[in-house]
This record gives structure tokens, sequence and C-alpha cells, in this order.
């Protein structure tokens, strides 16, 4: 009956900490409280990187509630273009003690800031240039393009209504944004002007 609807994740390098929003969704006709439990997972490995401190929650009966969840961490291995390490962050709805579900949200440890002029990636001035490289066949070919040409960014446009016009190389918006992120991509993302 209580479910996790959508989880954002706020990584800060600076703050060594995560901060996580976890909105869940209550479709029984009584209040509801429980805990949440969530951890950090390696991507590749499966192995709970960091697990942080479980919340109490309640929900009312029919009712969406968005919990704002913090807890340090003062080692995650961080996201880099060159070194693109990614972990899922599991959230675990339990009731009455029990799992009633789990929801994995992939995300890089990384934190981008404006400093007066400088783009700053993880503390470091992150200098940004792009070519646009061309029409490729596949993503892996736009890739290999892209690492030739030694691009730092580049322009991702999600305009329009989901459909075959919006995708990327044959991938849709998020899909197309995962790949990024796993190869270590840095993207601009933009909409019609």
């Amino acid at each position: 009956s209580v479910a996790v609807d959508d989880v954002f994740v706020k990584p800060s390098v600076a703050r060594h900490q995560l901060d996580t929003q976890v909105t869940l969704r209550n479709t029984s006709p009584r209040d509801v409280t429980g805990q949440i439990q969530w951890a950090a997972v390696d991507e590749k490995s499966g192995a709970v990187a960091h697990r942080f401190e479980a919340q109490s929650f309640r929900v009312a009966a029919g009712a969406i509630t968005t919990l704002d969840l913090s807890g340090a961490w003062p080692d995650p291995i961080l996201w880099w273009p060159d070194a693109p390490h990614l972990y899922d962050l599991r959230t675990t709805v339990l009731v009455g003690g029990k799992p009633v579900d789990v929801k994995d949200t992939r995300f890089g440890f990384r934190e981008w800031r404006c400093e007066g002029t400088q783009f700053t990636l993880n503390g470091i001035v992150w200098h940004m240039w792009a070519d646009l490289v061309g029409v490729n066949s596949s993503p892996e070919a736009w890739l290999a393009a892209y690492r030739r040409t030694n691009q730092r960014t580049t322009r991702m446009s999600t305009a329009g209504q989901a459909g075959p016009e919006t995708r990327w190389l044959g991938l849709e918006p998020h899909k197309a944004l995962e790949f990024c992120d796993r190869n270590g991509v840095v993207v601009r993302r933009n909409t019609t002007l």
C-alpha cells in the first residue's frame, strides 16, 4: 500500500554528504507508519558502499509525502569523466518491520558548481568545450568520435513530446543520459529556445 514514487539524489562533495528526497505514495484507506532504509550500492560489484541511518515516516491515507533524508559520507568514490563511477541508491520501505517496496536510483557522486565565471566539478575548475561531432550510426560510434576529438561536453536536446523525434541515436532521453553518465560524458541538457 505504500510505495516509493520518486527519488531525487543530491550529492555534496564540499560537505561530504548525500541528501535525498524520497516521495512516498500511500494508496491504502488508512494512515501508514514505517521506516525508510537507504544505502548506496556499488553499481559494478553490487556491494553496499555506504549505509545511512534509517528514518521513520508517516503517510496519511491516500496521500503523497516527500521525505528529506541527509547523511554524512566521508569517502565516496567520485564520478569523473575519465573514471565515471556509479552507485545505486537503494531505498527500502519497511512497514511493520517488513519490506513492502524497494527502488534503486542510479547516480554518480559529483557536484557541479558555478563559482563566479567558472564551472567546477568536484571543486576543480572544469573548462568545457565541444564541437558537434556529427551524425553517427550508433551511440558507440558517437562516443568514439567524442573521445577521438577530445570533447569535454555535449549538448542534448529533449524538446517536444516523447517519441522518435526526441530520441538520441535511437535511445529515449533517460537511456541516452544513462549512456552518457556511464561513459563519462558531461551533458548540457536543453530544450527549445
